[in-house]
């Protein structure tokens, strides 16, 4: 170990590492040992003066608490605190491994970042919105953006979420109260009513675009991750296509008003009149969102898997 805390010091190593020789309380150091857990892991290094250019060896003469430090991770994790000696100088060397689970102190969360700070994570929240004729995708992006964001993120599911009983309709309402709402795009999403619905519910804020990411199925896609009994799936969103689905849920609500026509007794009405009121709504935004998807530049699947989710990867984590 000595070997290992001697090359750190005489090449200036910084990355992932952090040197003090001044008394650090044991709930700066649990914060500090959560930071390097919650990122690749890294070394903390008592009893070594850091000038911002060079790196000096002193006697660290105090004593740290590890009991209370233990006490403000709850959270069991692999971190090991050695007591050393270089250059008959004492110093504590204390080593963390990365953590595949989160750890909070305090219920905050806490991770060095790219300039060696400690900073507090910000969980960004993020609801996954598809057909299920998408599932397959669905789980390609959901493990993608899991594998690119890691610990700064949590997706919403409809299959991790719900439960048996469970309301799908109080489920889709809960979109307003994501930091993100991840759309993929096909022709089945674009006449789903549950999916067009979740889109509604977006919409109900008006700052909503800043919060949509959206892939869009292409010709590719198609290809790469559909059987032929699941087509179509691309959309027309980008030509004169798109207003075919402007059409499509106008004759839904046609269909709908007919039916509403055809029932006599007004105690049977009562869900049909709420479902001609949703379509309604649909019918009046839908084309509003297909010019935003039109006019966003969307990627496609295969693009954003290729490119390893570093646009979502952005935008999520510099919100």
């Amino acid at each position: 170990m000595e070997r290992i805390v001697r090359q750190l010091i005489e090449n200036n190593v910084r990355e992932n590492v952090k040197y003090y020789d001044s008394a650090v309380s044991a709930e700066k150091l649990a914060k500090l040992i959560a930071g390097y857990a919650n990122n690749k892991g890294g070394y903390i290094i008592l009893g070594v003066y850091d000038d911002g250019l060079n790196l000096y060896i002193k006697n660290y003469l105090f004593n740290i608490n590890e009991d209370a430090i233990e006490n403000f991770l709850c959270k069991k994790l692999t971190y090991k605190i050695e007591n050393i000696k270089l250059n008959d100088k004492k110093l504590i060397f204390i080593s963390i491994e990365a953590s595949s689970t989160l750890i909070k102190i305090e219920n905050i969360a806490y991770f060095i970042n790219g300039n060696g700070v400690l900073d507090e994570i910000i969980e960004k929240t993020i609801f996954l919105s598809y057909t299920h004729n998408e599932s397959n995708i669905a789980s390609v992006i959901e493990n993608g953006l899991v594998d690119k964001c890691g610990k700064f993120i949590k997706i919403s599911r409809d299959i991790n979420r719900l439960r048996y009983k469970d309301s799908i309709r109080e489920y889709m309402e809960t979109i307003k109260k994501h930091d993100f709402v991840l759309t993929i795009i096909s022709d089945k999403y674009l006449k789903s009513r549950a999916c067009m619905f979740e889109v509604l519910e977006l919409m109900r804020d008006r700052e909503y675009y800043k919060k949509l990411l959206f892939t869009i199925v292409s010709e590719k896609d198609e290809q790469d991750y559909f059987s032929e009994n699941e087509l179509p799936v691309k959309p027309e969103v980008y030509g004169t296509g798109r207003f075919n689905y402007i059409s499509y849920w106008q004759s839904e609500l046609q269909k709908l008003k007919d039916l509403d026509s055809s029932i006599i007794n007004p105690a049977h009405k009562a869900e049909l009149v709420n479902e001609i009121r949703e379509t309604e709504l649909i019918t009046i935004h839908i084309g509003e969102f297909l010019e935003k998807i039109k006019d966003g530049m969307g990627t496609s699947i295969s693009n954003l898997i290729e490119a390893e989710f570093q646009e979502f990867y952005e935008i999520i984590i510099d919100f």
